[in-house]
């Protein structure tokens, strides 16, 4: 959910929504979810 909230893809973008899933994602395991986190402004 995170990459769609951040690259407006099935929703309008949206960097806090994308930050909160993305680093849910993270801190649950995802390797992929690591690095976007810090490209968010």
């Amino acid at each position: 959910m995170g990459l769609w909230y951040l690259k407006g893809l099935g929703a309008q973008k949206d960097f806090e929504k994308a930050k909160y899933w993305l680093e849910k994602a993270a801190d649950n395991g995802s390797k992929v979810a690591l690095k976007y986190p810090k490209m968010l402004p």
